[in-house]
């Protein structure tokens, strides 16, 4: 009777092992997959922030997630005065990501941002109004993290910044493009946006 009971014990003993090991690995196994379903679905500030992930001091607001950082869209770091009197001030971004339309909102892939990155700013000038596509370098700027202002005489102007060899001047890029035209007027500060477009359209 008593190698029974001891036969049980060791039965009921195995059988309550396995029943931990089952129940500790099915709920590994929700908590896993739960986690990656939220990893992949984390592509905007809103959805990091709403995942838990930490929030920078910063302005504007960063999260931080999966090695990605996204800046708070409804927050605009406020920028200095010029300080010139007349030419440009300007900044660059960059687009990027799954930009065909239509943006799904709740996955949305498309990013523009601030781009800091060193880059070389060129101006340029048409030589002949007639002849927009010859055009002379006014002036070529080294080393930009993102904003800069230039002095410039009055007078319509083409801006462009280089990025792996190319010029970029706006969402659609291109030298030839009227786009990237701006102008300046006498005591005035012109203020521009730069955009690097490397998205899908």
């Amino acid at each position: 009777m008593k190698q029974n009971q001891r036969g049980f014990g060791l039965v009921g003993l195995l059988v309550i092992i396995a029943v931990v090991g089952m129940v500790g690995f099915i709920g590994w196994y929700i908590w896993r997959q739960s986690n990656e379903k939220s990893v992949s679905t984390i592509n905007s500030f809103e959805s990091c922030a709403a995942a838990g992930n930490p929030i920078m001091e910063s302005y504007p607001e960063q999260c931080s997630a999966n090695g990605k950082t996204f800046t708070n869209p409804k927050q605009t770091a406020p920028k200095p005065p010029a300080t010139i009197s007349q030419g440009v001030m300007a900044s660059i971004a960059i687009r990027k990501g799954d930009c065909i339309p239509p943006v799904d909102p709740d996955n949305n892939n498309c990013i523009v941002e601030a781009y800091t990155t060193p880059s070389k700013v060129i101006i340029k000038k048409s030589v002949d109004t007639n002849d927009k596509e010859n055009k002379q370098v006014v002036k070529e700027i080294e080393n930009v993290k993102g904003e800069f202002e230039v002095e410039l005489p009055v007078g319509a102007y083409n801006m462009y910044v280089v990025y792996e060899g190319k010029e970029y001047c706006n969402s659609f890029g291109g030298q030839k493009g009227e786009d990237c035209e701006f102008s300046v007027e006498p005591g005035k500060v012109t203020k521009y946006t730069l955009q690097i477009n490397t998205a899908t359209d």
